[in-house]
């Protein structure tokens, strides 16, 4: 009996040739180089080194530019710390050219790397310079990035009504329907992700389809995976695992091509979920292993806690390797400690700001 594919599937099937690059609905000045970082981030990477390196001393507005490009292609690979880094370096030579819309942005590619690597507290520092210096120079679009900041920072942190809210705030600045796609893309994600978490399923589905149909219009193989990624979160939540695992596959794939191995530890991470939901526990535990193991090399602790935590269930259940059991308890006891240590570090930062900002 064939399946009846459901409507996400679908949508997210029907890949329509790119109307427009992602990067002409945005008036923000790029450097070409930047949308070469989101199909061939590598490529994109080896050609800004080149440029940087004959680049004459004194161009600041141009290295601001390909510094930016550098941390968008560091962005595709899930090379946070060069995106961090990257962002900073970007914005000390915007300063210098006087340029202050690229300042915010080398601010906020600072934030993403940071918060990426769970520096929360660094993250929300560098999201608040970028609204400072929105005051004096106001840019919608930029606006509405710092809004997708602090919602990506607040779903991370399981704060999903403040997630929700940010990213309305993103969506109620970018008045123009065709502005900045791939920024509206994300906004619309992050809101219906966060919606879904606090059980408003219905309208997380049409915010993911909405998605969808804009991403439809251009080519970005990043963002296609982390829709991929909700759309497999909501398939799970039907109980339709072939989607589940056509959604991992997806994933899975696009991480390898990108070389991004976070979206591969999340791809597997999908496929592990599909197995344990069809009683296949042998197949879920070695494919939740491989998703592990790929959270513990990037140092991603709360995707490897959550990782862990299946995983622990499922050799209670049906292991046969006690020292590997223990080990997992142990690494997940000291997981939840550290994450524990880390959110009360961020509660304390959060108050001193507050204060800060009160005097």
């Amino acid at each position: 009996m064939l399946r009846t594919a459901s409507p996400l599937l679908l949508a997210l099937a029907l890949w329509l040739p790119p109307m427009v690059c992602a990067q002409d609905s945005s008036a923000l000045p790029r450097h070409p180089l930047e949308r070469q970082a989101l199909l061939d981030p590598d490529g994109a990477l080896q050609r800004i080194a080149d440029e940087l390196s004959h680049l004459p001393a004194e161009d600041d507005h141009e290295r601001a530019l390909l510094l930016l490009a550098q941390a968008n292609a560091c962005r595709v690979i899930a090379d946070w710390q060069c995106q961090r880094d990257a962002g900073r370096a970007a914005t000390q030579a915007a300063e210098r050219a006087g340029v202050p819309h690229l300042a915010v942005r080398g601010l906020i590619a600072e934030a993403r790397g940071a918060i990426a690597i769970q520096d929360y507290h660094h993250g929300e520092e560098r999201l608040a310079a970028a609204e400072l210096l929105l005051r004096e120079h106001p840019n919608a679009e930029l606006q509405a990035d710092v809004a997708l900041g602090y919602s990506s920072m607040s779903h991370a942190l399981g704060k999903h009504a403040v997630a929700a809210d940010y990213a309305q705030r993103g969506l109620d600045a970018l008045s123009d329907p065709n502005q900045a796609l791939p920024m509206r893309v994300r906004l619309l994600r992050n809101r219906g992700r966060a919606l879904a978490q606090l059980g408003d399923r219905l309208q997380a589905r049409a915010l993911l389809r909405q998605a969808t149909e804009i991403s439809s219009r251009f080519d970005d193989p990043k963002l296609s995976a982390e829709l991929y990624l909700e759309a497999a979160r909501m398939a799970r939540i039907d109980a339709d695992h072939a989607a589940q695992r056509e959604y991992g596959q997806a994933v899975l794939a696009l991480g390898e091509r990108l070389r991004n191995s976070q979206l591969q530890g999340l791809g597997l991470e999908v496929l592990g979920l599909a197995a344990l939901d069809e009683q296949q526990p042998i197949e879920a535990i070695g494919t939740l292993d491989r998703a592990y193991a790929a959270f513990r090399d990037l140092a991603l602790h709360r995707d490897q806690l959550r990782v862990g935590r299946e995983l622990l269930r499922l050799l209670l259940d049906h292991g046969d390797d006690d020292a590997r059991l223990h080990a997992l308890i142990r690494q997940t006891m000291a997981l939840d400690e550290d994450i524990i240590q880390a959110d009360r570090a961020q509660s304390a930062a959060d108050f001193q700001a507050r204060l800060e900002r009160a005097e």
